[in-house]
């Protein structure tokens, strides 16, 4: 039986950088995923690095200003995944958000930036819009607001955080669900884990062990206690490919139903438009993006962009992922925090709870902090992910 100072369920983006930050500092670790590496919703995002601007209006300042300064780490150590991105709001009446309260929003996003900003933000008349973007002339915009956010190849970035893991003395299995655990004094001691598609069992010892599933989180914990409440609220986010509107700048739009903002992003000479954020029980790995969520996204494009003449045939592909926020009882999904929070069952197992791609390095950090405090026999080093460069991904 292999024996690990630290066991790491789930390998997307939130698992790798548990195991980076762990290998880096000194424990022994091991990572099992049960599919692909970055399989689940790591590969199924809107592709952003960014603080998250929609979240002012829910008052979430220190999610925002923490989501900033991890933009700017990652702009720093992983430039082979992360670029900077422009971003038009494109204003026209005062629905759903009036020009004031876009212009306040923009200047608040700026200062919680501090130092950590790209670019600072333009206002922009008629005359800028018809140098910078003229088609939404066609649409009716008379003003905007140019800023900075990111974008990322978030699979590509996910595989070049587990090369880092397993470059510092990570073990990483892929294809090998967790199936059960170990227990002595009612305390988890290790995972049975089964290689697929042999079907082999074996079993894996770990002094800790934390889950990092995203949302099959509350899945891998009944595995060890079958009456845990579950702790995640899963929420679906789709997008669709559609063909190159030629758009040299991102645009954030609001809905004109509910008010959501969603982004139509330049992206492999394609544009992504999306994302819908809806409850949603069955597995994660069927999540699909139904006929009703491509209609509100085809519908509301068209409202906020009527002279694009978005169509439903003209749709190259679509894709969906589930998001595992943490359990809260407010009405829409979209208004559920994203920040994170580290969960202890009383059985010793570790959830990661919550968060969103841009963080993943703090969540990692934050989970690694908890978790040293079980070696304090062990003099292990500081973290060091902030200023680690990623490189080039081999896989």
């Amino acid at each position: 039986m292999k024996s690990f100072d630290l066991l790491v369920i789930g390998g997307g983006i939130v698992g790798a950088g548990i195991a980076w930050d762990a290998s880096l500092r000194g424990l022994s670790c091991a990572l099992v995923e049960q599919g692909d590496f970055a399989s689940g919703t790591s590969s199924k995002t809107t592709k952003l690095i960014h603080g998250g601007i929609r979240y002012l209006e829910q008052l979430e300042f220190r999610l925002v200003r923490e989501s900033l300064r991890e933009r700017s780490v990652l702009l720093s150590i992983a430039p082979e995944f992360v670029r900077p991105l422009p971003f038009l709001i494109p204003v026209r009446g005062k629905r759903p958000r009036p020009w004031l309260l876009i212009r306040l929003g923009i200047s608040l996003y700026e200062a919680l930036s501090g130092s950590h900003g790209i670019t600072r933000p333009r206002f922009l008349g008629e005359k800028d819009l018809r140098r910078e973007e003229p088609r939404l002339l066609e649409n009716g915009y008379r003003r905007a607001v140019l800023y900075y956010d990111a974008q990322m190849d978030d699979a590509g970035l996910v595989l070049a955080v587990l090369k880092r893991a397993e470059g510092a003395g990570a073990t990483l299995v892929a294809h090998c669900p967790v199936v059960g655990f170990l227990k002595e004094g009612g305390r988890v001691v290790g995972a049975q884990v089964e290689e697929r598609p042999s079907g082999t069992g074996s079993a894996i010892r770990a002094r800790r062990i934390i889950n990092a599933a995203g949302p099959w989180v509350d899945r891998v914990r009944r595995l060890c206690d079958p009456q845990a409440k579950p702790l995640v609220r899963m929420s679906k986010g789709i997008h669709l490919v559609y063909p190159d509107l030629g758009l040299k700048t991102a645009l954030l739009v609001s809905s004109q139903r509910d008010g959501r903002i969603f982004f139509l992003i330049p992206w492999k000479g394609n544009t992504l438009i999306g994302t819908t954020d809806t409850d949603y029980s069955g597995d994660p790995g069927e999540a699909k993006a139904d006929p009703e969520d491509v209609e509100y996204l085809l519908t509301e494009a068209n409202r906020a962009l009527p002279e694009f003449h978005f169509r439903g045939e003209k749709i190259l592909s679509t894709f969906a992922g589930v998001r595992p926020l943490i359990a809260q009882e407010k009405r829409d999904p979209w208004a559920v925090t994203r920040s994170h929070r580290i969960h202890e069952d009383s059985n010793g197992l570790l959830t990661v709870l919550g968060g969103k791609f841009t963080t993943f390095r703090k969540i990692a950090e934050d989970a690694v902090d908890r978790l040293i405090r079980s070696f304090p026999d062990r003099k292990l080093a500081p973290c060091r992910t902030a200023v680690t460069p990623l490189g080039v991904s081999r896989y």
